[in-house]
């Protein structure tokens, strides 16, 4: 199959809103994502997982990207 360079130039800015969209608001992302999605949403914010006690949730590691000193947008 055969795709334009104008349709892969759509569908690469399509894919660059879609991340820029969720970088900037990742909780109303993960409101309106189904499930399937929050859990690859929950394993790409929590690399190590969550880890519940029984009282608390925590995690030893977050995404790299959200360690970003200073903004790109």
């Amino acid at each position: 199959m055969v795709v334009s360079p104008e349709r892969n130039k759509e569908t690469f800015l399509k894919a660059l809103a879609t991340v820029k969209s969720y970088l900037m608001s990742p909780g109303d992302v993960w409101l309106k994502s189904p499930y399937e999605i929050r859990v690859k949403l929950q394993w790409f914010n929590f690399p190590q997982g969550i880890i519940f006690d029984g009282k608390i949730c925590r995690t030893e590691e977050i995404a790299s990207i959200y360690k970003v000193k200073s903004p790109f947008f």
